[in-house]
């Protein structure tokens, strides 16, 4: 194959597949965004992961142009998702934890209309050092999670080599201190989770999830998928049936860490600007 063919193909394979969804910008604002919501009104919800301001975003999803912007009195250790309850509250998982060694991992829960806010801490219960002495053992990461009647179910990310399970934790979505409840894992080879979201019925659960690994040591290979869960009982999940969904790249993977369910099977989803990509809103539909 010519070069120039080779060049040819390659562009026209990732806009294709960029094609395939609606994009809107988002603004330099949310470069970091790891989180969003949609509330039963369709308003939508936003948030910027740690090392940013304690601020959350209302966004417009038809043109991504932020709508109002509010400073929460609590701290951004390491904010990572971003749900809603149906009751007019956003949860925020401030529960970000890269090697695995904090032990006040924390949800917040903000009420919209009344400014109140409280909060949950947890532990897992598998993890016996803070942080485990070998990579492989530090899978107590979660960028996850959905909340659904009153619990909350945290899916963690582990990106090291030999552990690319993602578990499945659930705590009572009340405030108050609680070890987890370990429900479930699932085996996504190469896949590290970094976002999750329930369907507006309840009966599909998505979970994003990356891949990344050098060529010939130097040449980046990423995708990212979306995983479709049907069939489920109750809330064991990941029993059920699974379907994969590639998500758009150019070159290399967008870096998603945020998805919502907007209406029906259509679902929001957001990347992080990472270099020469910029931040942006998708919609997502399932494909059948």
């Amino acid at each position: 194959m010519k070069p120039s063919f080779f060049l040819f193909f390659f562009f026209g394979a990732c806009l294709s597949v960029a094609a395939q969804h609606r994009k809107v910008k988002l603004p330099a604002e949310l470069k970091e965004i790891s989180g969003i919501a949609c509330l039963p009104d369709q308003s939508l919800w936003a948030l910027n992961d740690g090392g940013n301001t304690s601020d959350i975003y209302k966004i417009e999803p038809k043109t991504g142009k932020i709508l109002e912007k509010r400073r929460l009195p609590i701290p951004n250790n390491d904010w990572e998702d971003l749900q809603s309850d149906g009751k007019g509250n956003l949860w925020i998982g401030d529960i970000g934890n890269n090697l695995s060694k904090r032990k006040q991992l924390r949800f917040y829960r903000y009420h919209i209309t009344t400014g109140r806010i409280d909060s949950i801490l947890f532990s897992y219960p598998d993890q016996k050092a803070f942080p485990p002495s070998t990579e492989v053992a530090r899978s107590f990461d979660s960028e996850a999670f959905v909340c659904v009647h009153d619990t909350l179910h945290i899916f963690t990310k582990s990106r090291f080599k030999g552990n690319h399970f993602t578990k499945h934790y659930t705590i009572p979505a009340l405030p108050g201190t609680y070890i987890a409840t370990l429900r479930d894992s699932l085996y996504l080879p190469k896949r590290a989770v970094s976002g999750a979201a329930i369907s507006t019925d309840g009966q599909t659960l998505v979970l994003i999830a990356y891949y990344f690994k050098l060529r010939k040591f130097w040449l980046p290979y990423t995708r990212t998928n979306a995983y479709f869960i049907t069939g489920f009982s109750g809330s064991d999940y990941l029993k059920g049936q699974i379907s994969t969904q590639r998500l758009p790249k150019v070159f290399i993977s967008r870096q998603f860490e945020s998805i919502s369910a907007f209406s029906g099977q259509t679902w929001l989803i957001a990347n992080e600007g990472i270099l020469w990509q910029k931040p942006r809103l998708w919609r997502l539909t399932k494909k059948y």
